[in-house]
This record gives structure tokens, sequence and C-alpha cells, in this order.
């Protein structure tokens, strides 16, 4: 799930939990002043109940806040990842709407995409690093975006343009890669694809399998938050030609992402 799906999710749980957790402080100080022999019955033992657990409850509910906050922080807040998307669709139309080479393809045969670099990530393994894609340009095709092996251990060894792009800290081109999405393809083309695209074969051929596009032509582009290696932003298309960086437009892209993702 890319990270606007997720910090909307987020945000509305950590706002229940906020709401539930004021009520809960609200009650329990009422009950701490409470005379319950000015109450019903049914109140009065409902009030010695929870005065007698606030030395406990207080505790759990401070937790519950604090967790709240965290949660917050590690997926970020949902109007950021609103701006990340309008700004990835931005860099998406001015480097493919306006080539008259791809203006006519449908948008998702041309996508731009941003990894964030995480050292561990739940439900892979090893825990050495990975390139987890974050947000992706357009409506489409953003379930199933594959994450990469990035470990800062072994940068030779990261996976696709991503993981190069952030284990070298430069741009990683890739273009001219055969046509994959054609069924003439050969294991020839297919090993050819995994070497310039630095996956492995059996990604190659799950991708087939699932009948999931390749691109054929990709940019990597590392993505430094705070002075440091934050991420990559990966351009892909169906076109088999060189994709360019347009430093007028990826300039001002770069500093707001830096200034948004601290």
């Amino acid at each position: 799930m890319l990270r606007e799906s997720s910090a909307t999710l987020v945000d509305k749980f950590i706002g229940s939990l906020e709401w539930a957790a004021a009520l809960a402080v609200a009650v329990i100080s009422a009950c701490l002043k409470a005379d319950e022999t000015k109450l019903w019955p049914f109140l009065a033992h409902t009030v010695v109940t929870i005065r007698t657990s606030a030395w406990y409850m207080l505790p759990i509910v401070i937790i519950v806040a604090a967790i709240s906050v965290k949660l917050r922080q590690a997926f970020g807040n949902r109007r950021t990842w609103k701006v990340v998307q309008v700004l990835l669709d931005h860099y998406w139309q001015e480097s493919f709407a306006k080539d008259d080479d791809t203006k006519d393809d449908p948008r998702h045969f041309h996508r731009v995409t941003m990894f964030k670099h995480c050292r561990f990530h739940f439900g892979k393994w090893p825990f050495s690093g990975w390139m987890v894609p974050v947000a992706r340009s357009g409506h489409s095709t953003k379930s199933g975006i594959r994450h990469f092996k990035a470990s800062l251990d072994n940068p030779d060894q990261a996976e696709g343009v991503a993981g190069r792009a952030f284990a070298y800290q430069r741009m990683v081109p890739v273009y001219d890669l055969p046509n994959l999405n054609v069924a003439r393809t050969n294991d020839d083309d297919i090993r050819r694809y995994a070497e310039k695209s630095f996956v492995s074969i059996k990604k190659i051929g799950k991708d087939r399998t699932s009948e999931r596009p390749t691109p054929r032509s990709l940019l990597g582009i590392p993505v430094e938050v705070k002075g440091k290696p934050w991420g990559a932003i990966v351009l892909d298309s169906h076109h088999p030609k060189a994709l360019i960086l347009l430093d007028s437009v990826y300039g001002t892209v770069a500093k707001v992402f830096q200034e948004i993702l601290r």
C-alpha cells in the first residue's frame, strides 16, 4: 500500500484513538473528583471502580497516546503525501505529456514512482535494506509495485535502478531494453533484460507470469533529505528511448521534496 493510502488510514485510526484517549482522561479525572455518596447506586459503583483502577488506566491511556504519535510520524501526514502525489503527477506531465513520442500513449505506459529506503520492511527478508514504493504518479497500477533489495553493506548487489540510484547516489539510466510484452520473447531477451535492469531472471519470469507489463526504459534518480540519502525516484516508460532528467523542472520538485519529507 502506498503512503498516501496508508497515511489516510492511519490518520483515521489515530484520530479515533486520540478521541478515545481524551474521553478516557476526562472520565477518569471526573471520577477522581466525584462524591459517590451523592450519586445513584449504579453510578456510584462505576465511579468507585474507575477510581480504584485509575492508577494503571491513566498510564495505559498515556502510552496509547504516545504510540499514536509515533505511528503518525512513521507513516507521515496524509496531506504531505497528497503534495508528493501532486509533484509526481506534475513531473510526469513535464516528462511524458509534452513529448511527441509519448504524449498520445495511455497514461500508465509511462510512470514516475518514488521509493524510500527502509532498513527493515515487514514481510521482506533479508533485513538488510529495501527500496519500498511510497508514491506513484497517476491513478492506476498502484498495487503490486515491486520492492527492491538495497543493502547498505553490499551496494553493488542493489536491485533495480531504484536500488542502484540509491546505493551509488547518482542517476542510473537504462534504455533500449528488450520488448518482453510480446509473445515471441525468448530466453536471451529475458536474460539481457535482467542484466541491464539489475534484477534477477526469476523476478522477470514472475512479471511475465502475472502479465505485468515491463518498461523498456528507466531512469533512477537519487533523493536526499536533510543532506542524507533518503530514497529514489524512478521514471519508467514503454518507449525504448533514453529518458532525460528535466533539470529545470526536477530542481524545483526536489527542493520541495526535501522540505516536506523532513
